[in-house]
């Protein structure tokens, strides 16, 4: 009984060793590939069922994103609202309301993510591995799945970040805790198709109510 327990002991190890390895090289040519992204474009759509009442909300929309600082988010369903972030400045538009949201990219990076883990210009993959713990879940002959768990006992979900293995860029995320499951599918994405800064230039219209984000 003690050499069986002790061969399952190796061999789980030499597996776990095996999958850290793998897991590790894949989270590496995810930043290189984040690396080499000046600017990005694409369309999404996020399905979020919260569970205690189980409602169903779609939300779709596009993402433009430039180095260093410049994001600009515009939602289409199920209403529409824009997100401007340049440099330290964000405004987020309702145009239902007509009125302007103003606050700091502090309070964005404190925001809760409209696309955890697919999109994230607070941190890159190499930040991701000091607060998650990460591993290889699945793979096809096509894509990764990799599954972060929080480090922190503070909270408790589980992410499950579908990566393409050509170009090790994201294709869908499914996001799970005991409050909601988001699953958000990457539709479109274009890179480096050089984005002028002005697209980024919101105008906030005249007649608009301007109001500090507090």
């Amino acid at each position: 009984m003690k050499i069986f327990l002790i061969i399952n002991f190796i061999f789980f190890n030499l597996c776990y060793a095996r999958n850290s390895s793998i897991t590790d090289e894949i989270l590496d040519k995810i930043n290189f590939t984040e690396s080499k992204i000046s600017d990005l474009k694409m369309e999404f759509k996020q399905e979020i069922t919260i569970k205690s009442i189980n409602e169903k909300q779609i939300v779709e929309g596009r993402i433009f994103y430039k180095k260093p600082d410049k994001i600009l988010f515009i939602q289409t369903s199920p209403q529409t609202q824009t997100i401007s972030v340049n440099k330290n400045s964000m405004l987020i538009y309702n145009p239902s309301t007509n009125n302007v949201l103003k606050g700091n990219v502090k309070d964005f990076k404190q925001m809760e993510t409209f696309l955890p883990g697919i999109f994230n210009p607070c941190k890159n993959f190499v930040n991701l591995r000091k607060y998650y713990t990460v591993e290889l879940s699945s793979q096809t002959n096509t894509e990764y799945e990799l599954l972060f768990k929080p480090k922190s006992k503070k909270y408790n979900f589980k992410l499950y970040l579908l990566i393409d293995k050509t170009n090790f860029l994201p294709i869908k995320n499914k996001f799970e805790s005991d409050i909601l499951t988001s699953i958000t599918d990457v539709n479109r994405i274009e890179i480096n198709t050089n984005l002028t800064d002005t697209l980024f230039d919101f105008k906030v219209p005249k007649d608009a109510e301007i109001m500090n984000l507090k």
